[in-house]
């Protein structure tokens, strides 16, 4: 099997009965090795973001509007992954509806998939892929299994008042 395997995504985040922040991106995770080097586009903060994993630490771009809020003016921000669930920094998350994951994570959260239907042929940049439909039953992913994470998994239930979330993959060749 691949290494790697170049993501895209979209979503709408924030607090619950609200419209909410658009956020996409794209980029590479390393599906062996547990990386990601991923571009986030928030409009709020003025543009796109590079993001990356390493080691099971989030590093961030800090984009321009946001710089004089980081201490020394530095260019990059990181936090440790396990520091996004617990404590402090997860609840200041969470009050903006936020659920920080691993990237590695949400590809994971596939494996809860229920039902699936194929949607058919469609290029994404230009490359030809086939486009999925389904429902990940969130009870049924690795993440509800594992003592340690099923609290974010309950908590994620309990914001979206639903184990079952619509998913959309787009597959490669």
């Amino acid at each position: 099997g691949e290494r790697t395997a170049r993501v895209s995504f979209s979503s709408t985040t924030g607090p619950p009965g609200t419209p909410g922040t658009p956020v996409t991106g794209d980029g590479v995770v390393d599906l062996v090795g547990g990386g990601a080097d991923i571009t986030l586009r928030v409009p709020l903060l003025g543009g796109g973001t590079r993001v990356l994993l390493v080691g099971g630490v989030l590093y961030a771009q800090v984009p321009p509007t946001l710089a004089l809020l980081v201490p020394g003016g530095r260019p990059w921000a990181s936090v440790a992954l396990d520091r996004l669930t617990t404590g402090a920094v997860a609840g200041s998350l969470a009050q903006f509806g936020g659920t920080p994951t691993d990237p590695l994570q949400q590809i994971d959260a596939l494996r809860g998939v229920v039902e699936a239907r194929v949607v058919g042929p469609e290029p994404v940049d230009g490359t030809p892929t086939t486009h999925y439909a389904g429902i990940v039953d969130l009870l049924a992913t690795p993440a509800a299994a594992d003592p340690a994470r099923r609290p974010a998994v309950d908590r994620q239930i309990a914001e979206i008042g639903t184990n079952r979330v619509p998913v959309d993959v787009w597959v490669d060749d």
